[in-house]
């Protein structure tokens, strides 16, 4: 536990960025509005701890005055306010921060001021600055004096220290703790482009195994951005590192997406089997830039070669790639993708959907009187549970069936049919939420307490996000770390779909559909008490004793 902030003996500090900020005044004060105004619309706020007080606030809401704020910084009761106190000065008169710098981290400070003051020495134009955070290294966040450093003078310290490295030995993976601090020393080489540090760079890049020196040195490769850098990236279109298949193509577009196209094989090349893994990457980054530029010249911008139009609308329908070719054709108007699928159909360069399986009504059948039964079951683990003392999150657990009329609209908004497993659910169970608390259990216990959403609900989203050539994934539920009030994913189906079952993303191992409710029934509606012991396993197994098999 960190001791209370008046254990930190600061005072000197304090008077010393008091005084300070009365000197700048001016400029401090201009400083600490333009920070405000920097973080309209976002959650990126000034850091000002008080008890009274959010943990983030702007300095506008935080301080009533000027003079409010410096008495704060003097006050040895606001570390919020030290913490700004000295971001400010390293704005203003970066020159006076080493010397506080140096009182602060002799006292081991808390993180957060471990923080901004490696962010402040990287202001300051001076190897001591560089060589204060190296020997400071296991203060949290002070690394940041390294990596964002503006002293170009420094860079025979961070190669000297880099060349003594354990991760110089390429040959295998490095402790967590040295790959840290590692990885400040090759961004500051990212700033600046030293040519002593190359060969250094280009020796972790080329042979190490390491993902963190891997990441770390192809980043500083591609800020270089000279024709040896690039060269050396490039060299990795072909390897079956994904990080070294990331820069390769990141290399390639830096002439533009036509000529990383071109670069990569050209679209025959890429709708083959073999070109998939990087047909994904390309797509990937070539989507990312283009939803950059459409932020950055408010809506504007795009992808201008339509050969990336093709190129998704060839692997739209494999399940690996469906995400990233739906973020492409998104791209386009649905006009622009319908008449370029016409045409490529007609020459031939995509290949015709299969038509939809033929199924058996007697499978059809089964799958109905699956779901009634599924349904009964639910009744029973509800009545069970409201016995139990059970408390339910929602009002009502289980609602009421789907309409045909709401499932032919769904069908409609996603493009075609729901898997009949999936149809048959919302039209026999309808919607379902077991999630609660038992009686002397907290709600965020993990039970994956059995969940399938409101059909109308999702039609809704369905009617905003869904249509158009991809196949879409329709979340019916939170995944289980959702259930338990976290921030989660969720469960899906990809759609449409015509086959009898579907599998289920965001479970573990991917069950279909089916299977997915047997797994929940064994366990009482909560898969999530599997193997649970004590008074847990008994209302597990009370709860799946009233359950019928599917």
């Amino acid at each position: 536990m960190k001791p209370p902030f008046e254990k930190w003996d600061l005072v000197d500090v304090e008077r010393a960025l008091a005084d300070a900020m009365e000197r700048h005044r001016e400029h401090a004060l201009a400083e600490a509005h333009a920070l405000d105004a920097a973080t309209v619309g976002t959650n990126l706020v000034l850091p000002v701890r008080r008890l009274a007080r959010p943990w983030h606030q702007r300095y506008a809401d935080a301080f009533p005055s000027w003079e409010a704020f410096v008495a704060a910084v003097r006050s040895d009761a606001d570390p919020g306010a030290v913490e700004l106190a000295l971001r400010l000065l390293s704005r203003v008169a970066p020159g006076e921060v080493l010397p506080l710098a140096r009182k602060i981290l002799a006292v081991s400070p808390w993180s957060e001021m471990g923080s901004e003051v490696g962010a402040a020495l990287g202001k300051v134009d001076d190897p001591a600055a560089v060589e204060l955070a190296l020997a400071h290294a296991d203060v949290p966040y002070v690394l940041r004096g390294v990596s964002s450093s503006v002293c170009a003078r420094a860079w025979p310290i961070v190669l000297r220290r880099l060349e003594a490295s354990r991760v110089m030995d390429t040959s295998r993976a490095h402790p967590r703790s040295e790959t840290h601090l590692v990885e400040s020393l090759i961004a500051y080489f990212g700033h600046h482009h030293v040519d002593q540090a190359w060969p250094v760079l280009s020796r972790l890049y080329a042979g190490s195994v390491d993902e963190y020196v891997l990441l770390a040195t192809g980043h500083a490769l591609v800020a270089w951005d000279d024709e040896r850098s690039l060269a050396l990236l490039e060299e990795g279109t072909g390897s079956r590192s994904d990080r070294r298949r990331f820069f390769a193509v990141r290399a390639h577009l830096r002439d533009g997406e036509s000529h990383a196209m071109d670069a990569l094989g050209g679209l025959e090349a890429l709708r083959r089997a073999s070109g998939r893994v990087l047909a994904h990457e390309l797509m990937d980054q070539v989507w990312h830039r283009a939803r950059d530029a459409r932020k950055a010249t408010a809506g504007r911008g795009g992808i201008a070669d339509e050969r990336y139009l093709a190129l998704a609308l060839a692997w739209v329908k494999d399940e690996r790639m469906v995400g990233v070719c739906r973020y492409v054709l998104d791209c386009w108007s649905k006009s622009e993708v319908a008449a370029a699928k016409k045409r490529l159909l007609r020459a031939g360069a995509i290949e015709r959907p299969a038509p939809p399986p033929k199924l058996a009504k007697a499978d059809v059948e089964a799958m109905r009187r699956s779901m009634k039964k599924a349904r009964k079951n639910l009744e029973a683990i509800v009545r069970e549970l409201e016995e139990l003392g059970y408390a339910f999150d929602s009002k009502a657990p289980l609602g009421r069936p789907a309409s045909p009329e709401t499932l032919k609209a769904l069908e409609k908004a996603v493009g075609g049919p729901l898997p009949v497993s999936l149809r048959m659910a919302f039209l026999e169970i309808g919607s379902c939420d077991l999630r609660g608390a038992f009686p002397g259990h907290e709600p965020s216990l993990a039970t994956d307490a059995f969940v399938l959403g409101d059909a109308r609900d999702i039609l809704v989203d369905a009617l905003e996000n869904a249509g158009g050539e991809a196949r879409w994934p329709l979340a019916f539920a939170p995944d289980a770390v959702g259930k338990a009030g976290f921030s989660g994913g969720q469960e899906t189906i990809l759609v449409p779909d015509p086959s009898l079952d579907a599998r289920v993303a965001g479970v573990r191992g991917e069950p279909l559909l089916l299977e997915r409710l047997r797994q929940t029934f064994r366990h009482g509606g909560f898969p999530g008490l599997a193997g649970k012991k004590g008074p847990l396993a008994a209302i597990t197994a009370r709860l799946a004793k009233v359950c019928v098999p599917l």
